[in-house]
Order: C-alpha cells, then structure tokens, then sequence
C-alpha cells in the first residue's frame, strides 16, 4: 500500500511525523488528536473549521494510525467548542497545516482578527477560509453561536492575547480586527461588541483598545490593494538551503529541498512542494537578471532558456524564481541572462 499521494505532500507523512514526535515517547505534556463527526446542522462551517478526512482515505488512516496516535473520535458538543480548539488538539486541518508558517505581508499588528460572520451563509464561510490563506489568525464568530459563554470566552482570551504592547513603548498596544462579514450588518457587530466587557489589568500602562471594528473585508482579489489591506501571505517550510553559483561556468547549482517528514523516496512523477530559489550574481563583466518579469507564453520561455527548458516546473513568484519539485535530485542551470 502506497502512503504517498499523487500530488503534494500526503496526510500519512504528516500523521507519521505526528508520531515520531509526540508518541513513539510520552511527553510531559500530551496532546490529542481527534476526528471530529461533523454534525448535519452547518456541517459546511464546522468542515472549514475543523477540516474533514474523506471517508476512503479515513479506513486507512483507521488502520494504520487508530493505535499509535490514540486517535479519537469525537462527537460534535458546541459547549465544548473551547476543548476543541485548545493548543494540544490535532484535529485534521491542523494535521494539514503542520510544518507551514503563514505570514501577513501587513505586518506585525494585523495579523490576527475575529470574523463575524453567518455560519449558514456560503459566501461568508468562503470568506472566512480565504481570510486565514492571507496569514492571519483567524477566530470565527458564528451568528448561531455567538451569545454562547464559550465562544464569547474564546473570543475574549483571543483578543486579550492579540493586543500586544510596543517594545519601545508599552503605553501603545497593537490588537486585533474584527471583520464584519458580508451578511451581517455594522449594527449587529456594534451590538456585538458592546457585549465584550474585557478588563484592563491593575498594571496595564496602555489605553489603547483591546480590538478595532473593521466593516470592509481586504480586497485580496484586487493586486493592486491587496498589499494595502495585507491580503497576501508568504508561505513557508521549515527548510531552508544554499545555491551554488559556479562564477567560471556562470551557473547555478542548487538541491532541491522537502519537507524533513516527506518521504524522500516517494517519486510519483508529480510536484510535492515548491523551491522558492532567490540570488544575486556580481562581480562578474556579463549582466544577469536580478529581475524576473510575472510573464507567461513561448517568447517568455525562450527568454528564460534553460529555466524553463525541463518542462513546465518554473514559475516566477513575488520574490524570486520557483520551482516545483517533484524529487530530491540536483539541479544544474545556466545563469540567467
């Protein structure tokens, strides 16, 4: 049996790393991994929240992984929805999100927000999930849920954590955002917002507020605003590696790089992950391209000529060159010019 996927990194890999962190010795401080039953009721929702495992891939996750992980399943309680979320708590969209660091381009201060949001409603369960891709954390404040002592706990621990002092300053704090969803109106998050009496500590120097009300939601879909209203997000691994540059041959060499708990050997002709590759070239009487235009069709491709002359596994991203990798074998390519 093959537990390697097709495309990508597989959920086995991850569930294996799991294992060899977390359970092949107890640790002091345990953590869970649970399979939620998502109910019937918002069952759309508690998927985007929650993530869900199809049920041909979930027999043989039963099989391999039931015993050494001690996973259980658990019946969906929404009192206990505080339990569910807590930090040492594998369920499967943190399974999927392991070894990824998602940062916001707007920076430190705006990378955390509650969305209020209508759990019935497609658009504002779309919204939601595409608010988390642009990096930020992400709490949901459901409609039907929302004067639940639970959840209005964990909103109130969440925008507690989120509002930070200045390093330089503790008398100004960043804090959090919460956005109004497209269903909801701006009176109903005031009214909301009235419900959240949140004390300042005896010690607390600031008089910054714990939380700002947000009514539009970031144009992510817009390239020239989405910057501004830090709509994008740098996606990362764990790894990092170095390019060689032969300045005689003017080529580059580099390695490409997995993830530590991908299976170096699991080759299935399709990329797994993708090499974001950046360099400089000086010192040198020949003039190379520190600029990549975000271009595409044949005469970008002759351009390029050896970058893109292996099939179509190069890109040009925001930073730099990408590559998608499909095995763990050097690379060899001319500088380009």
């Amino acid at each position: 049996m093959s537990t390697t996927t097709k495309f990508g990194i597989g959920i086995f890999e991850l569930l294996k790393d799991i294992f060899e962190e977390y359970f092949r010795y107890k640790p002091k401080y345990p953590v869970k991994v649970t399979l939620l039953k998502i109910p019937g009721h918002l069952s759309l929702f508690w998927a985007s929240l929650f993530g869900e495992i199809p049920p041909t891939v979930l027999d043989v996750v039963a099989k391999l992984y039931k015993e050494p992980l001690e996973i259980e399943n658990v019946g969906f309680v929404p009192g206990k929805l505080t339990d569910m979320l807590a930090g040492n708590v594998f369920f499967p969209r943190r399974i999927v999100q392991r070894g990824v660091n998602a940062s916001n381009r707007a920076g430190f201060g705006r990378d955390a927000a509650a969305y209020f949001m209508d759990a019935a409603n497609q658009e504002d369960i779309v919204d939601f999930w595409n608010l988390r891709a642009s990096g930020r954390q992400v709490l949901p404040i459901p409609r039907q849920l929302q004067d639940g002592p639970g959840l209005r706990s964990l909103v109130i621990d969440f925008l507690k954590h989120h509002r930070r002092p200045w390093r330089h300053n503790p008398k100004v704090c960043d804090y959090a955002s919460i956005i109004r969803g497209r269903s909801r109106t701006m009176d109903e998050l005031m009214a909301y917002a009235k419900t959240l009496n949140i004390a300042k500590e005896p010690d607390d120097p600031s008089d910054s507020p714990f939380f700002a009300l947000q009514h539009w939601y970031p144009r992510m879909w817009d390239e020239w605003a989405r910057d501004r209203d830090g709509a994008v997000a740098d996606i990362s691994g764990e790894a990092e590696g170095a390019v060689e540059i032969d300045p005689k041959k003017l080529q580059v060499h580099f390695k490409p790089i997995l993830p530590k708990f991908a299976n170096k050997y699991g080759y299935r002709g399709e990329p797994r992950c993708a090499n974001e590759i950046s360099f400089s070239l000086y010192g040198s009487d020949d003039y190379f391209a520190g600029v990549f235009p975000k271009s595409a069709g044949e005469n970008y491709k002759r351009a390029i000529s050896s970058w893109g002359s292996l099939g179509d596994d190069w890109r040009v991203g925001r930073n730099g060159i990408v590559k998608l990798v499909r095995d763990n074998f050097n690379d060899t390519r001319d500088a380009p010019g």
